[in-house]
């Protein structure tokens, strides 16, 4: 008894496959999202570095510093957000307005009278170190500052017994 099936090309037509994005669709299916937890290798980006943050409670959300903003930490997201007109514009206000370190914080230049303080501690450090006797200390001062005319510091140097 001869079979004749036409359908049958050879080939095994039971092999299961799993569901398709087409049979999704046709049977009216939504595709569930991944909630994508905030990866700490993100905040080492060089384009993410200034602004990104991970959130303080939830580990599903990132922070933009720079726009007080709070969004799904997804790179997707993150990337839309960093090209967007008004992060780059506050980015750019920020960045403007930062003034480097040295600025803010200027060394005075030290006063006569700060000058005179920091020759005679460094004496008195001299002195100490290299043992030296109270009676050539007494008599130093004096004689620096007939030696030093033109120095107004070897003039005012007061460095007697009591100071050492």
């Amino acid at each position: 008894m001869i079979c004749d099936d036409s359908d049958n090309d050879g080939y095994d037509t039971d092999v299961k496959t799993g569901p398709t994005s087409s049979k999704i669709a046709r049977t009216g299916q939504k595709r569930k999202h991944f909630k994508q937890k905030f990866k700490d290798e993100w905040l080492s980006n060089k384009d993410y570095i200034p602004w990104l943050q991970k959130h303080s409670k939830n580990q599903y959300k990132a922070v933009c510093s720079t726009c007080d903003a709070t969004m799904n930490a997804e790179l997707s997201i993150i990337k839309i957000h960093s090209e967007g007109t008004k992060h780059k514009q506050k980015l750019k206000t920020l960045r403007s307005n930062i003034q480097p370190i040295d600025c803010v914080f200027k060394k005075a230049a030290p006063s006569g009278s700060d000058k005179q303080k920091i020759a005679e501690i460094k004496l008195a450090a001299f002195i100490a170190e290299h043992n030296l006797s109270h009676r050539v200390a007494d008599h130093m001062c004096d004689l620096l500052s007939k030696t030093f005319t033109d120095s107004d510091i070897a003039k005012n140097m007061k460095l007697k017994l009591t100071k050492i």
